[in-house]
């Protein structure tokens, strides 16, 4: 079974990251994040909890009790944060325009779609 160390190295090969780039995702050193893949260091509950949150997973996924894999409930979101990374601000404040009048499916009426 898969354990934090293990998605924790799933996760940053996935993305194609170094130990760098997810230090810095995640707000802490590489080295911490040596030390979780090396097994040398376990977060606490709490931090778990928050890059859960960060990386887009959820926690059982994290921790190794999922194996639906990270994004498989949120793949199309996932998607679209890979594509919002490399978009300028001004894309990203038209994006935010275009979502606000989009209305999701359950809540439309003949009224919202005419």
């Amino acid at each position: 079974m898969a354990d934090f160390a293990d998605r924790i190295r799933l996760y940053r090969s996935m993305h194609d990251m170094t130990l760098e780039d997810l230090a810095t995702k995640l707000h802490t050193q590489k080295q911490v994040i040596h030390r979780y893949e090396s097994r040398q260091q376990i977060p606490k509950l709490d931090k778990v909890a928050e890059y859960a949150v960060i990386m887009n997973v959820s926690v059982p996924w994290l921790i190794g009790y999922d194996d639906g894999g990270p994004e498989s409930e949120n793949a199309p979101k996932a998607e679209l944060c890979k594509i919002v990374d490399q978009l300028s601000e001004e894309q990203i404040n038209a994006m935010i325009s275009i979502a606000k009048t989009m209305t999701p499916p359950e809540k439309r009426t003949l009224h919202s779609v005419i």
